[in-house]
């Protein structure tokens, strides 16, 4: 916990920060009320990298959904079908159904 309050708050880069936040997040337990008294000290901090990282931590921790993995599902009904591939003429490529049964 001190290690993390100690990125969270001393003169680190973006990405440290941002780590210390997920690890603050991520705790369990009673650990987490904790977590979440030392992201809202964070709120008032006077470093801009630091407030947004616990900015987010917070909504996070309260059930907010992040924006990154909407983007990239599609609902199952909008899924397309897998068609064949035709030839140039319009043949199908499959061989299985313009072929007869070896047992005739």
């Amino acid at each position: 916990m001190a290690i993390l309050t100690e990125a969270l708050f001393g003169s680190y880069p973006r990405t440290a920060k941002k780590a210390a936040a997920y690890g603050l997040r991520s705790m369990n337990g009673r650990m987490r009320k904790l977590a979440l008294e030392v992201l809202q000290q964070g709120l008032k901090h006077r470093d801009r990298t630091t407030k947004a990282a616990c900015i987010k931590s917070i909504f996070l921790m309260k059930g907010g959904a992040s924006g990154k993995a909407a983007s990239h599902t599609q609902p199952a009904s909008g899924r397309q079908k897998i068609r064949e591939i035709t030839k140039g003429n319009g043949i199908n490529t499959k061989s299985s159904e313009t072929s007869t049964p070896l047992n005739s």
